[in-house]
Parts: C-alpha cells; structure tokens; sequence
C-alpha cells in the first residue's frame, strides 16, 4: 500500500535471479503481472562467492574453451541457453583476441595469509534490470517467462546478468572457475 501512495519501498525476496520478480510476486504474494509492473523500479539479485588469495592461486594457461568448461559441463550448469551460450561467446571470443588466456584456479592448500583455505574474502556477482516501459510491455503483452525477461532485457541494455559479472572476475583472476556453480 506504500508503493501506491506513492512512496519509495525497497524489500527483499528469496529468490535465485533479479528475472523471477515477477512471477515469485506472482506465485508468492499473489501480486499480478499488471500490479507489480505499475510498482516495481528495478530488480537486484547478488551472490556472494570467495575470492581467491593473491598469494598462493595457481596460474594455468588456456588455449581453448574445453580446457576451463567441458562441454558436458555446460550443459549442466544451471542456467538457460541463452546464458550457456553468451558463456561460450565471452569465453571463444577473449581466447581469439589473446590466442590464449591466463586464469587463476584455487590452490586447495592454501597459505599462511588465506589461513590455508585459498581464499581471502568475499566478491558480489549480481545482476538487475530496470523496470522501464519497454520492458514492461514486453511482460504484460507477452508473458514472459523469467528466462525471456532476462534475455530480453540483456540484448535491450536494460539489464545485467550474473554469468557476465562471473566471466569478468574469472577473467581478472579473481575467482575460481568451480564458483560458476555457486551462482
């Protein structure tokens, strides 16, 4: 009722992406697909995933995309095809720029400054998008699915996805390639 008077109304949700907004609304508090659109500004969602310790990660060298994901591992992972997909692209394309590409992987022995766990801290890999008209259309006409929002709104600009924020900490060397699970 805040939200209808006008006021500006953050709050929190249990959910796995920014893109299920709608329908967890939907499922959970029984909020139709029109109400939250006339509502909603902007949906975040993060994950927080442990980073790797500057002193003692292993540095290995990659020539192709095999060498970091397998192709059974990629159809595995939990997300949607698009996702799959733009993951293989990032990765493809990088290795043709460079040829080759440098990671870092977690050294399971740790060191005396990661008190032996090879990792030091934690990083934030989040996605959001914007509630903006153009979206809003799209999921009141089209129903979209979460997985069609996402797309929709990352190739519209209107939005991030958590699997680019991991491929540019992966790519820095900042975490390990087995976090990609976690997000």
């Amino acid at each position: 009722s805040m939200a209808y008077a006008g006021q500006l109304v953050f709050t929190t949700t249990h959910i796995a992406s920014a893109y299920q907004i709608y329908e967890a609304l939907r499922d959970v508090y029984k909020v139709d697909e029109k109400t939250t659109a006339s509502f909603l500004l902007l949906s975040f969602n993060q994950a927080l995933i442990p980073r790797l310790c500057e002193h003692c990660k292993k540095k290995k060298i990659i020539e192709k995309v095999e060498d970091i994901y397998s192709l059974e591992t990629i159809k595995v992972l939990p997300f949607s095809s698009f996702e799959k997909e733009l993951l293989v692209k990032i990765l493809k394309d990088k290795l043709y720029e460079k040829g080759e590409l440098v990671i870092y992987e977690r050294n399971k022995k740790g060191c005396e400054h990661c008190n032996y766990t090879g990792v030091s801290g934690l990083l934030p890999v989040y996605e959001y998008f914007i509630n903006s008209q153009e979206i809003k259309d799209a999921v009141l006409k089209e129903k979209m699915s979460p997985d069609e929002l996402k797309k929709f709104a990352f190739e519209n600009e209107l939005g991030t996805l958590k699997i680019v924020r991991f491929l540019e900490l992966f790519l820095k060397g900042l975490v390990d390639k087995e976090e990609i699970f976690r997000i």
